[in-house]
């Protein structure tokens, strides 16, 4: 099945696939970040993850043989590969422990959804912010185990749609917390100066 698998390069703001059209491959994120989101019929637009190197997209659309729910977009250049559905399907049917596995993630990525929906409905902006941080230096781990300076590069807009508040609330807060001496706040950069107390915050 290896000898399916397709590798593609992205750019930045690249679309993978949109939402509505027909699941006909499962993908894998090998580098890089992407956003999993909806677009309401007024236009607006409804961040719902994001997603790095490891994870899969379009398992769930696959196995129940359905249109994509949502688009997935990169957020920074980077690899995803393409494995054929019907490559994939037809190992899954032949290996009972794989499928026993891939519903577990699917289990697992359907209790993550239920829990940032609760998140963003009880938790104060400062916390959402802080676990939002987090969540993004953790996809660095590699480079922050190492003592690289830790720090996230990504449009405020989509930001904001991510942590679920607007783009002025999410500049007050990073303001706030950059008053505080925890973060450094750039044009173009977020760079984390206090991770003990980011993490404190986080809850």
């Amino acid at each position: 099945m290896a000898n399916a698998v397709v590798p593609h390069m992205y750019r930045a703001h690249e679309t993978v696939y949109h939402a509505g059209t027909p699941a006909l491959a499962l993908y894998c994120v090998r580098s890089g970040k992407l956003k999993l989101f909806r677009r309401l019929s007024r236009g607006e637009e409804v961040v719902v993850g994001v997603r790095g190197p490891g994870d899969l997209l379009g398992l769930r659309s696959l196995l129940t043989q359905s249109s994509h729910v949502t688009t997935a977009m990169t957020l920074e250049p980077g690899v995803v590969c393409a494995l054929p559905g019907v490559a994939f399907l037809g190992r899954v049917r032949e290996n009972p422990k794989k499928g026993y596995r891939l519903l577990r993630q699917v289990a697992s990525e359907s209790h993550l959804l239920e829990e940032q929906l609760v998140e963003r409905t009880h938790n104060r902006v400062v916390k959402r912010t802080a676990q939002f941080l987090i969540e993004q230096i953790q996809l660095q781990a590699a480079a922050a185990s190492k003592g690289d300076r830790i720090s996230i590069a990504m449009n405020r807009e989509e930001m904001a749609q991510l942590i679920g508040t607007t783009p002025e609330t999410l500049s007050r807060t990073l303001h706030g917390l950059a008053t505080e001496g925890i973060l450094a706040v750039e044009r173009r950069e977020i760079r984390v100066l206090d991770l003990a107390a980011l993490v404190e915050l986080s809850g």
